[in-house]
């Protein structure tokens, strides 16, 4: 069953807060809907192209989701090994009253990622479009999956066009336009 967290006044409060104060950090003036989380939540689970495996080819899962602001998607992901990786110190705050089971880690994606050595599967929420670091991110992301740390990721665009296109992808795919979404999203899934 999936959990459908409502978010609450404070998690409203605090991402539009955080969008005055950081618009292109944040990217968007409200937070995803829950139209786009289910979906982001489907594809994480849905088969594309050729899967990577771990090396003893266990089905377990370990799910990092970057920049999850206040938890929208985050409430879709369950069953996994969970860790949330958000750079915003409030966000932070909130997301480890909402998700006691997750690893909360405050530091940013492409540092994570630069550490990380255990295979996992990602979804993030971190705009690209308009982020000052996005080039950082994608060379990040990139240099992950060629080192066979990302197994899949998911993520979601305003844009019609693949926002992970230069990252080297074996498998890429828009698998949902989600119209229930400000502004309307598509979500991609890479492998």
């Amino acid at each position: 069953m999936i959990r459908k967290d409502k978010p609450s006044i404070g998690a409203w409060t605090t991402f539009f807060w955080r969008f005055l104060q950081q618009p292109r950090q944040v990217g968007a003036i409200a937070s995803c809907s829950e139209a786009l989380a289910a979906s982001m939540a489907r594809a994480l689970r849905h088969p594309i192209g050729q899967e990577r495996t771990d090396l003893g080819g266990s089905s377990l899962r370990h799910v990092v989701e970057l920049g999850p602001g206040t938890g929208r998607i985050t409430a879709y992901l369950h069953g996994e090994p969970l860790t949330l990786v958000e750079i915003d110190p409030a966000f932070c705050q909130l997301l480890t009253k909402r998700y006691k089971k997750a690893d909360v880690l405050n530091m940013s994606a492409v540092d994570f990622l630069l550490k990380q050595r255990t295979p996992i599967d990602v979804v993030t929420s971190i705009p690209l479009l308009n982020n000052p670091h996005a080039r950082d991110i994608k060379a990040a992301i990139g240099q992950a999956y060629r080192a066979g740390t990302i197994r899949k990721l998911v993520t979601y665009s305003y844009g019609p066009l693949s926002p992970l296109a230069c990252c080297g992808f074996a498998n890429e795919a828009r698998v949902d336009r989600v119209l229930r979404n400000l502004p309307p999203a598509n979500v991609w899934v890479y492998t």
